[in-house]
C-alpha cells in the first residue's frame, strides 16, 4: 500500500505555515501514522498564489482536497487516514 501523501501550502516567511507542519509531524509521530508531507511555495507558482494567498497554510491531500486551512485539523487528518 502506498503511503498518503499530504501538501501543505505556504510561504518560507510564514510562521504559521511552520507551525502546521511541525503539527502534522507530531500529530501523525503519535498516532503511528505513516505519510509522505511535502511542502509547496505558493511563490513559486501564480496559480498557487491565486488560489492560496490569503488562505496559507492550506493543508491537502493527494487529491488537493483542503483538509484544514490556518491551523491544523486533527479530525479532518484523522478521517483522512481512516478512508
Amino acid at each position: 500500500m502506498n503511503k498518503p501523501v499530504l501538501y501543505l501550502y505556504g510561504r518560507e516567511t510564514c510562521h504559521l505555515c511552520h507551525d502546521m507542519w511541525a503539527d502534522v509531524r507530531v500529530y501523525c509521530a503519535q498516532n503511528q501514522l505513516d505519510f509522505e508531507l511535502i511542502w509547496v511555495d505558493i511563490d513559486d507558482a501564480s496559480e498557487w498564489q491565486s488560489l492560496y494567498h490569503t488562505r496559507i497554510p492550506v493543508l491537502t491531500n493527494s487529491a488537493h482536497s483542503v483538509l484544514c486551512e490556518g491551523r491544523l485539523d486533527t479530525t479532518k487528518l484523522a478521517e483522512e487516514f481512516t478512508q
